[in-house]
């Protein structure tokens, strides 16, 4: 196989030709029984069309992390009429992390001492 750093010092090396060459050879066997040849119109040409089309679909890239959108408007009222007790969740909201996790060990022995024991 061919290593990813010898096939960078090829194409280095193959970017030094004349852009008038259509085949450059960058290597060959020792008996030159094999050669790897690149053919540059091509190369060139799907150098071109990948740039064209980085550039004109995804534009420049950003620096930095993608800001998080801010939650749709109307989001509490859709959950209202699905179902969700939007009381409930503003009333948790208040407690501190400590009232939480002691409501949240509450609930657990709670659904635990319910729960049917199985034999």
């Amino acid at each position: 196989g061919l290593t990813l750093f010898r096939a960078a010092s090829l194409a280095d090396e193959a970017m030094k030709h004349p852009t008038s060459e259509r085949t450059v050879v960058v290597g060959r066997s020792e008996n030159e029984s094999a050669a790897v040849s690149i053919d540059m119109a091509r190369f060139y040409s799907t150098y071109a069309a990948a740039l064209s089309a980085a550039l004109d679909l995804g534009g420049a890239r950003r620096r930095g992390r993608r800001s998080i959108r801010p939650a749709k408007k109307g989001a509490l009222e859709r959950a209202a009429r699905y179902g969700v007790d939007t009381d409930l969740l503003r009333a948790g909201l208040h407690l501190s992390p400590r009232k939480r996790l002691e409501q949240l060990d509450e609930n657990a022995a709670f659904i635990k001492a319910i729960r049917p024991v199985r034999s």
